[in-house]
């Protein structure tokens, strides 16, 4: 028979905790995916709310641009049609 014979209960015991040491680090690095997993998702959904935030400020803003310029166009019109009564 093993060496372990006499002892066979502790070399039992020793191979089944073993075994539950590997479990538990295989679980442990599973959940450590997971939580980086959804840590990147999180940060990519964050990025595109800021890329689209970017763009509508950028897009409000040319609409305030152009609302400016048309109201300096009226402003200037206007002061052609009073100078030239």
């Amino acid at each position: 028979m093993g060496a372990c014979s006499p002892q066979r209960s502790r070399c039992k015991a020793a191979g089944q905790a073993s075994a539950a040491d590997l479990q538990t680090a295989r679980l442990s690095l599973h959940a450590e995916v997971a939580i980086d997993y959804f840590e990147v998702r999180s940060a990519d959904a964050q990025e595109s709310l800021l890329n689209d935030t970017v763009k509508a400020y950028t897009e409000a803003l040319r609409l305030t641009q152009n609302r400016f310029e048309a109201g300096q166009r009226q402003n200037q019109m206007s002061r052609q049609a009073q100078n030239a009564a």
